[in-house]
């Protein structure tokens, strides 16, 4: 056998035919044939010969894979910049839907003789805020479509369950267009009759209150979607921790002022309510500048 000091420094960074090659030409031209074969068989049979082209296989891999790491961690950040300058314009385009519709409802949202006797004359206007109000919400699953390459990286239950709830916040919306389009319709059989009258009052006070409940649930499903956004944000540091602290304190204000009270009874606070507008305005101004700033080191959170 030959020890390991018999391998030459250089041929134990080698490895394959070309470590093969480089110690027939260590070892000189041949003297016959048969002394230099055996020793240059001996030699690769050694344990010692083996771990040198192991450890210079093994290094030339570590390198390649270290080169494509830093490749992908590259490509990886700039698509989360890309996609966070996507998702603040998006916001901004939500934060409108949440406000337009809701003041182009206002003719329905007095009480029922009021909305029962004028609904029909905003018709239109009316049918154009459910069709802004279907379209924010399938907005609200196009931005947890477009988030989860990125917030699956971090927490892949968070990012399903975001889609999720964008999902139920479409379905709900569905139901409550469907309410808003009955109060119309009756509002406008209710003009055909010559005005309203004791049975178009009674089906007015119940499709008013059933709508109401409809869109009480609805508040619910928009202020969980939200607060599972910045939650994501917050684990996952792709913003600053402060501003997503503050988008979850704006929620939780308008889950207590404005979401809260329609459930329980107790009086709204309007202006709690607008303070959401405020921290959906900060992380979006925040997304279009920046990004999601992705670290390519962060552990995946379960």
């Amino acid at each position: 056998m030959v020890a390991e000091h018999d391998v030459p420094t250089g041929l134990r960074r080698c490895n394959g035919r070309d470590g093969v090659r480089r110690i027939a030409i260590a070892r000189g031209p041949p003297d016959g044939g048969s002394k230099s074969g055996a020793a240059i068989e001996a030699l690769l049979r050694t344990p010692s010969f083996t771990r040198a082209i192991v450890s210079g296989f093994n290094s030339n891999i570590l390198a390649a894979i270290d080169l494509e790491d830093a490749v992908s961690v590259e490509i990886m950040m700039k698509s989360a910049k890309s996609v966070g300058r996507l998702i603040g314009v998006l916001l901004v385009v939500q934060l409108a839907g949440f406000i337009v519709p809701f003041v182009m409802l206002h003719p329905i949202t007095r009480g029922s003789r009021d909305w029962l006797a004028n609904a029909a004359a905003s018709s239109f206007q009316i049918k154009a805020a459910v069709f802004l109000l279907f379209a924010n919400t399938a907005l609200a699953i196009g931005i947890a479509i477009a988030t989860w390459p990125v917030f699956r990286r971090y927490s892949e239950r968070m990012a399903l369950w975001l889609i999720a709830l964008g999902v139920i916040m479409f379905a709900l919306q569905a139901v409550d267009n469907a309410h808003v389009l009955s109060m119309v319709s009756l509002s406008q059989q209710s003009a055909q009759a010559g005005g309203p009258n004791d049975v178009f009052q009674t089906l007015a006070a119940a499709t008013g209150a059933t709508r109401r409940w409809v869109h009480y649930s609805e508040l619910l499903a928009i202020d969980a979607w939200i607060f599972m956004f910045y939650t994501v944000l917050f684990r996952s540091l792709l913003v600053p921790r402060a501003l997503a602290v503050f988008g979850l304190l704006t929620v939780v204000l308008h889950l207590m002022g404005v979401t809260l009270p329609l459930w329980l009874g107790y009086p709204s606070v309007t202006l709690l309510g607008a303070s959401m507008a405020l921290g959906h305005t900060a992380v979006a101004v925040w997304l279009m500048a920046k990004g999601l700033e992705e670290r390519p080191f962060q552990s995946k959170i379960r």
